[in-house]
């Protein structure tokens, strides 16, 4: 029967590649494992600058980098400035601003579908449902308003319903 297959976060691995640049391969082998074996070791060494680059909280390297990086960073601030002036995005509207700013930087190959709009979203950690604003503001008499309604309301007096 083989060996169950672990998996090790990202922090985890680049503590091992730490220690094994002081003291080798082996013996970070023998102190943080097993596993992790030593080939596991070597493994990780070669994948070190993409490890350095990747969310430390993850398990693994999935995620591609993005294509056009300046161009979802200007999305981003267009998006936040949206929604500090109390409108709301849709995803319509973050497509049709990434296409004008494609074209703006001379962006060719780029589609601006909506899958691309969710993965920049899950790549930037926003989402739609964003309050814009915490509630409607009272009125300045509301107060004044509340006891005129139930000015004529005695404590003792019942309702029938």
């Amino acid at each position: 029967m083989a060996a169950k297959r672990s998996s090790y976060k990202i922090s985890y691995k680049l503590r091992v590649l730490d220690y094994a640049k002081e003291h080798g391969n082996r013996a970070a082998a023998r102190v943080f494992g097993p596993p992790p074996t030593e080939k596991m070791i070597r493994v990780w060494r070669q994948q070190e600058e993409q490890l350095m680059r990747a969310q430390k909280g993850k398990h693994n390297l999935r995620c591609p980098a993005p294509h056009w990086p300046e161009l979802e960073d200007d999305i981003k601030t267009w998006m936040l400035d949206e929604r500090n002036s109390g409108r709301s995005v849709s995803t319509k509207m973050i497509i049709h601003e990434a296409m004008r700013v494609a074209e703006q930087r001379g962006i060719q190959n780029f589609a601006g579908t909506e899958g691309w709009c969710y993965r920049f979203m899950k790549r930037k950690g926003l989402s739609i449902r964003t309050k814009t604003s915490i509630a409607q503001k009272m009125p300045a008499d509301y107060e004044e308003k509340i006891l005129e309604d139930f000015s004529g309301v005695e404590d003792d007096e019942e309702f029938s319903g």
